[in-house]
């Protein structure tokens, strides 16, 4: 055997030597292979059980064992004087001891002709010696009978045999309670869990999927296994107290020799690790030492072993896919909160991120469920993404597997990302400037307010240093850009640029949505504006009141194939058209009498679009009507905005780019671009603080809250423009937007005044709830340019 093989057997528990005692291998050490002895050649009694019953009846041929009466006679006067020294007749000592060993050797060699020919039933077993070891030659009957009594005759007969296993199965267990239900006994059960869940190599080949009498095979696809069986075997251990605590100690038993298993490039060896993952009692938290060491066992895996697992995984029911990530999820969620101890997170993060690419495969689960609310809720942000950078060094981070990161999280850190840049500009322009080059560390913009599109539009064309922080200010105006002015501008500029007159964006008054122009006479500096705007807007955390179709968001994350279904929210009339095409089942060209073109007006005249070469003189048929949805779908989508969607694509990732950015998906850029809309006032209540003599129960805040949530959505929306300088709400709601409410003065004809950079309001004490409702309306209907600080 190699030395694997002898490592494996030194270390593997059920490979162990011949479980008789010391004394009993002394006994049948025998020199037999000396050419000065003479042989006398003997048999085992006719129809001995312990030869003849080994698979059968044995062949008549069975060659001769070999083994002497005198030699046993000899070895056993030996051993026999060595063991004690009673006195007794010689002769009938030595006829005893004699007929005792030819028991044991034939004992012996029943057990070496069990495990030649049918082997210990472990998957690719360590023993070379063994029909289960993954290159053993299979072997005739004969042959396996002579090789055993080779084995005990020569030197090699210290080989170990093999304690023989058994498969575990739901039908097994559901047999043995239905017995101890009736004995009242469950002691059978507590020990066959107690020795089989305690053996990885009983769990590698237990509970197969039986198909026409056949069990299945795992393979790197298919785990071969019967998850349901797995499930019911362990609500039936686990609903029962003895049993569970059976299984319970037999799992923390297995541990122990489990890593030796991790090694191995067998794709059966993986079942044992899918078996501790489903475990339903690991839901309890109770029970999270165990988790925890089931997820340091499967980090342990090699790639091989840690791809079939994910596949494994990924054929998973939604169900069962559910608890599993559930469980995970739980316990990263419990030790987060107590301990926020990265070690004690790690190995279920990494387990988290293998049902993760399993989920990617099969997409049963949402990938917002894979945001863990603990670690969100406390994310240690800057830590955090130095810890990132530092990856290369085996650092762990959250942001490695930023699949656990809401939207908010990962904004913060693309905040922090941009920081960096952002300061490595500052940096740069200091030192320029000490080197007597006059350059600002920040992009400024200076902003007329009745030309702010082609004030912005000219100055920054003219600059290139987009990662510098942002500072904007009106000329004419005595405000300090802390926040509040740029993100005013913002809203400025965006709702200029919207405008119908402009012509760059058609708008759908059925959907509320904006769309490109194809045919707007605009070149593409002014789309590509538009784009930079976004991603200034994104680079500098504000949010924005654009309305876009999914469709732009995924094509700015690199989406390039468009389909019928992101047609649905942008046009869903022309989706609807298109879907009935498909399922028609008359005759297509009879019935729609159309061609691979279509034509539209502009400005009065006729304009033809083919969708294909020389498409006007092909007919839509029911063969290639697909073709045709997909090219219509790709035109409307793609080739009739090219030349508007580039530049804009151009312009945003002038600015957003880079790794961090591509942590986002689709769905969570359109968040971050344009916040939530979710309007809840009582979360902005709940979080609001009050300064300077005010208190959440002062008359005048009882009646402020009052008024505003009697408020209609959009005067809403205009009350948050007025106090924070734009009415989009953070990504995380309106919880996340700290209000603070100071008293400023008494009652006086003075309106509200607000630090929009601060999100802070200043409030004069009104004498009623009515001249209160007066000033605040009048305030937020002149919000823009008026009563901001």
């Amino acid at each position: 055997m190699d030395g694997s093989d002898r490592q494996e057997m030194d270390t593997n528990s059920s490979n162990s030597p011949d479980p008789e005692d010391d004394e009993e291998r002394s006994e049948n050490q025998m020199d037999c292979a000396s050419d000065s002895q003479k042989k006398k050649e003997f048999s085992p009694p006719e129809k001995s059980p312990s030869m003849m019953q080994i698979e059968g009846e044995q062949p008549d041929d069975m060659p001769a064992l070999g083994f002497s009466d005198d030699e046993a006679d000899a070895s056993n006067k030996n051993n026999a004087s060595s063991k004690n020294n009673a006195s007794r007749d010689p002769a009938q000592s030595s006829s005893a001891d004699s007929e005792r060993l030819k028991q044991k050797l034939s004992a012996r060699i029943q057990r070496y002709f069990q495990q030649l020919t049918k082997g210990c039933g472990r998957y690719a077993c360590s023993n070379s010696h063994c029909a289960s070891h993954e290159g053993f030659v299979k072997l005739m009957q004969k042959e396996a009978l002579s090789e055993a009594i080779r084995l005990v005759r020569s030197a090699e007969g210290t080989v170990p045999t093999c304690e023989p296993i058994s498969p575990l199965s739901l039908k097994l267990f559901q047999e043995m309670f239905a017995r101890a239900k009736e004995t009242g006994s469950y002691r059978e059960i507590i020990h066959l869990v107690g020795a089989s869940f305690g053996d990885p190599d009983v769990l590698d080949i237990s509970f197969s999927r039986c198909s026409e009498g056949k069990e299945a095979l795992s393979t790197e696809d298919d785990s071969g296994m019967d998850i349901d069986s797995i499930l019911e075997t362990f609500q039936l251990i686990n609903d029962c107290e003895e049993t569970a605590n059976a299984s319970e100690h037999a799992l923390t038993r297995v541990f122990n020799t489990i890593d030796l298993h991790s090694m191995q490039d067998h794709a059966q060896h993986v079942r044992k690790y899918l078996i501790l993952l489903v475990n339903p009692a690991f839901l309890d938290p109770s029970h999270l030492d165990l988790v925890k060491r089931v997820c340091i066992s499967i980090v342990k895996l090699r790639e091989f072993g840690t791809r079939i697992l994910t596949n494994w995984i990924s054929t998973f029911s939604h169900s069962h896919l559910e608890d599993v990530q559930a469980m995970i999820q739980q316990y990263i969620s419990i030790r987060w909160i107590h301990t926020r101890e990265l070690s004690d997170v790690a190995p279920a993060v990494h387990v988290l991120n293998v049902i993760k690419e399993a989920n990617d495969i099969s997409n049963h689960l949402p990938f917002r469920s894979f945001y863990n609310d603990a670690i969100n809720e406390d994310f240690p942000t800057r830590a955090d993404y130095y810890r990132w950078l530092k990856k290369d060094l085996g650092h762990f981070s959250f942001c490695k597997y930023h699949f656990l990161l809401d939207p908010a999280a990962k904004s913060k850190v693309l905040q922090v990302h941009s920081f960096v840049q952002m300061g490595e500009e500052y940096r740069q322009a200091v030192i320029q400037s000490m080197l007597g080059t006059r350059t600002s560390p920040y992009l400024n913009l200076l902003i007329r307010r009745d030309f702010v599109v082609q004030d912005a539009l000219i100055q920054l064309q003219a600059k290139e240093e987009f990662k510098k922080p942002l500072r904007v200010k009106f000329r004419g105006e005595d405000g300090i850009d802390e926040g509040g002015v740029q993100k005013e501008f913002f809203q400025i500029i965006i709702r200029q640029l919207f405008q119908p007159e402009y012509g760059m964006f058609e708008h759908d008054p059925d959907t509320r949505l904006y769309w490109f122009s194809k045919d707007a006479f605009e070149n593409g500096s002014e789309f590509e504006l538009v784009g930079l705007l976004l991603g200034l807007a994104v680079y500098n955390g504000v949010i924005l009141d654009i309305h876009f179709p999914d469709i732009v968001y995924k094509k700015l994350v690199g989406m390039k194939k468009a389909t019928l279904d992101d047609l649905d929210s942008f046009k869903p009339e022309l989706s609807k058209g298109l879907r009935q095409l498909l399922a028609f089942d008359g005759d297509v060209e009879s019935t729609f009498l159309r061609n691979f073109s279509f034509e539209y007006q502009i400005f009065g005249q006729t304009k033809v679009v083919e969708l294909k070469e020389d498409g006007a003189n092909i007919p839509l048929t029911k063969d290639n009507r697909q073709e045709y949805v997909d090219l219509y779908v790709d035109y409307i989508l793609n080739k009739s905005v090219a030349q508007q969607f580039d530049p804009f694509h151009r312009g945003f990732h002038l600015v957003c780019g880079g790794v961090v950015f591509e942590w986002f998906r689709w769905e969570e850029l359109e968040l971050l671009v344009c916040g939530s809309k979710e309007l809840d006032f009582d979360a902005l209540e709940e979080s609001a603080r009050y300064e300077d003599g005010y208190y959440h129960d002062s008359p005048i805040i009882i009646n402020f809250w009052t008024i505003l949530h009697a408020m209609s959505d959009e005067k809403k929306k205009r009350f948050l423009f007025f106090c924070t300088g734009s009415d989009r709400v953070p990504i995380r709601g309106l919880v996340d937007l700290v209000l603070t409410i100071s008293k400023n003065g008494d009652d006086s004809l003075r309106l509200p005044t607000a630090h929009t950079c601060f999100n802070h309001l200043l409030l004069p004490e009104y004498s009623s709830k009515e001249i209160l409702s007066e000033r605040l309306l009048t305030a937020i209907e002149n919000a823009e340019g008026f009563g901001l600080l």
